[in-house]
C-alpha cells in the first residue's frame, strides 16, 4: 500500500438525473463491527471509471507513521495520479506495452516537477505495478482474501473480503465495476489497528481527472539526472536539504525519512 504523506481534493456533488441511471447503495455492514457503512450514488450509464478520481482517509495506528492524511486516486486513462496533503506532493504512473515505468513527482505548493528516467521490467512486474497504482489494491492480493458477501448492482455493486495475510487480518470492501476499494483495514494478531482507508468521495468527472493531471504537467520540471548539475536552484537545494531529494535510492524521501519512489506498499498487500 502506499505509505506517503498527505492528499485532499475538492469535493464534486454528484447529482442524480434519472432514477432509472442510478443506483444507490446503502450497505450496512453489521456482521463486522469494523468494517463501515458505505453510501454512493452513481450515475452508471456515464460512468468512465478510466477517468474519475477518489479520495480516502488513510489512518496509521502504528509506528512513526502514525497519523492520519487524505490520498486521492486520479485515474486518467493509462495514467494513474496519486495526490498527497501536507507536504502537498503528488505522483503520477504510467506503464507502456513493453513494461516500461514512467514516473513523476510533483511539488504542488512549489509548482516544481522530477522527472525520472523510465526504468524497464519484466511484463508481470510491470503489470502488477500498474495494478498497484490504478486500483490501489491488486487482484494477486485480493485472490488471497476470502469473498463473504456481495451487495448492490451494476457500477455499485459492493464486495466484501476477509482473510489473514502474512499473520495480519486484513478487511477489504471493494466496488468490482469501479476496480476501486471502499473501505481497506489491517489489523495485527492482537486485534490492534495497524493501517485503514476509508472512502470519502468519488468525482466520476473526466475534465476534473484530466485538470488534476494537466495542472501538473505544467510545473517547472527537472530531469532527476540534472539535479547535481542544479544544486544552486533554490527549490532543489531547499528540498536536498530537507531530505526530499537525495542521489541515492530512488531519490525521494518523506518527512519520516521513509524512501517515496521505492515500492511504498505496506504489508505487502498491493503486491
Amino acid at each position: 500500500m502506499l505509505c506517503a504523506p498527505k492528499v485532499s481534493v475538492r469535493r464534486t456533488v454528484l447529482k442524480t438525473v434519472l432514477s432509472i441511471l442510478c443506483v444507490t447503495l446503502m450497505v450496512a455492514c453489521s456482521r463486522a463491527a469494523d468494517v463501515p457503512e458505505v453510501s454512493l450514488t452513481l450515475e452508471c450509464d456515464s460512468l468512465d471509471s478510466d477517468y474519475l478520481g477518489a479520495r480516502y482517509q488513510v489512518s496509521h495506528a502504528q509506528g512513526k507513521n502514525a497519523g492520519q492524511y487524505e490520498l486521492t486516486l486520479w485515474r486518467v486513462g493509462t495514467v494513474a495520479l496519486h495526490s498527497y496533503s501536507e507536504p502537498a506532493i503528488s505522483r503520477s504512473y504510467a506503464v507502456s506495452r513493453r513494461g516500461d515505468i514512467y514516473e513523476h513527482h510533483y511539488f504542488d505548493a512549489d509548482r516544481r516537477a522530477i522527472e525520472f528516467e523510465a526504468r524497464a521490467t519484466e511484463p508481470e512486474a510491470a503489470e502488477q505495478f500498474w495494478q498497484e497504482k490504478r486500483t490501489l489494491v491488486t487482484e494477486d492480493f485480493r485472490s488471497r482474501l476470502k469473498l463473504v458477501d456481495e451487495q448492490g448492482e451494476s457500477c455499485t455493486r459492493l464486495a466484501q473480503y476477509s482473510g489473514e495475510v502474512d499473520e495480519l487480518q486484513y478487511q477489504l470492501l471493494w466496488w468490482p465495476e469501479l476496480d476501486l476499494p471502499a473501505y481497506f483495514s489491517v489489523t495485527d494478531h492482537h486485534g490492534d489497528p495497524v493501517l485503514s482507508w476509508t472512502f470519502i468521495e468519488l468525482n466520476p468527472e473526466a475534465d476534473a481527472a484530466k485538470q488534476a493531471l494537466a495542472d501538473r504537467q505544467a510545473y517547472m520540471s527537472t530531469d532527476f539526472a540534472d539535479i547535481g548539475d542544479n544544486e544552486t536552484d533554490p527549490f532543489l537545494r531547499n528540498m536536498i536539504n530537507l531530505g526530499f531529494i537525495d542521489h541515492g535510492n530512488s531519490g525521494f524521501y518523506d518527512s519520516e525519512g521513509n524512501d517515496m519512489g521505492a515500492a511504498n506498499d505496506h504489508h505487502g498487500h498491493a503486491h
